[in-house]
């Protein structure tokens, strides 16, 4: 199992040859299938050490510095590299006196126009990952045949807006100030939204805006729920019909008052649900004795669909109360999974 990130490594384990034999089923959660060249990786190492040569003032620009780092050793750049701490490298990447609150703002790679916080993806290095595509090699059954249940929250985009009025300090502070005063706060959305960016503020704009951003309001989400679904849909097409595949859209968003319009069923709030984590955590401003029944019903649900998948390649459970079909490319079949304040509702979709 894995979630965003964490997906593309399930993925990347599905598509993997040393992986054979080792797992029976897979559950990859928002998150996408991908990888890169060999090539990619290279460049954007080079990028990471022209910006610590520049930054050191062993070269002034990127000609400069590819000129510099071709001409060491390869047991000169090890040590080099190995002499930088975690603050060296965050620098590199962060100008940590810009951006809208001052808060940081992301640099590009030397003489490029890519972010050089951008990683690459899994690397298809023909040993670990076929180092043709993986969506490929999937699509053409060269992958580990186990069933799969991949799932999406419905406002995945929540968690990137671009719209924020507050740095994320303040916003988190005020998010565990409300999980400490019971799930009761005096903020309005237009206390964390930026009205000057959504225009005119209201929930329903704000929920376009993260879906799809169709007024092009700037700056955008910097991934809109949009793009996570057709990543999904992506993923379970491409490894249809070669094994049973299940999918899922996470719709709770109970939280109190203005966090369920904030944020919602944002991506990773499927997670304590799954997990059964309703403690102190990123998620707990959402926790509250009065969602609390529906919430723990449909967490009940959720573990017991997990649980019963890892045992038998079949989420179908009782505590469903309704089929789960697998999903095919003509009924895209879905369970939708959600709650009022007092029970589960759970229905497909």
């Amino acid at each position: 199992m894995g979630q965003s990130a964490g997906a593309t490594n399930v993925y990347a384990l599905v598509g993997s040859p040393l992986s054979a034999g080792l797992f029976h089923k897979a559950i990859p959660l928002s998150g996408n299938i991908s990888s890169s060249s060999p090539t990619s990786a290279i460049s954007k190492a080079n990028s990471v050490i022209n910006a610590l040569l520049i930054a050191d003032g062993l070269a002034t620009d990127k000609a400069g510095a590819d000129a510099y780092r071709t001409a060491q050793s390869n047991d000169w750049i090890k040590s080099y590299l190995m002499s930088k701490t975690g603050a060296d490298l965050m620098s590199i990447q962060t100008d940590l006196t810009g951006g809208k609150w001052g808060t940081g703002v992301r640099l590009p790679e030397p003489g490029l126009t890519s972010l050089l916080w951008n990683a690459v993806a899994l690397i298809a290095d023909g040993t670990v990952l076929p180092s043709t595509s993986l969506a490929n090699n999937i699509r053409s059954g060269n992958f580990n045949r186990v069933p799969m249940l991949i799932g999406n929250t419905s406002e995945e985009g929540k968690l990137f807006s671009g719209a924020f009025k507050v740095d994320d300090f303040t916003r988190f502070n005020w998010m565990i100030d409300t999980y400490r005063n019971g799930g009761n706060s005096n903020l309005i959305l237009g206390d964390l939204i930026d009205d000057t960016i959504v225009t005119p503020l209201t929930v329903d704009n704000y929920n376009q805006y993260i879906f799809s951003n169709p007024l092009r309001f700037t700056p955008g989400p910097s991934i809109t729920t949009s793009l996570f679904v057709s990543l999904g849909t992506s993923a379970l097409t491409t490894f249809y019909p070669q094994v049973p595949l299940y999918y899922y859209n996470f719709k709770w968003n109970k939280e109190p008052a203005p966090w369920n319009d904030v944020y919602g069923a944002w991506h990773t709030e499927d997670l304590p649900f799954i997990f059964g984590t309703f403690t102190l955590n990123l998620n707990s401003f959402g926790w509250t004795a009065t969602n609390e029944p529906g919430r723990l019903a449909l967490s009940k649900a959720m573990q017991q669909s997990i649980a019963a998948f890892i045992r038998t390649g079949d989420p179908n459970n009782s505590t469903l109360g309704v089929t789960w079909d697998q999903w095919n490319p003509t009924s895209r079949h879905k369970m939708g999974f959600d709650a009022t304040n007092d029970a589960a509702v759970i229905s497909q979709e």
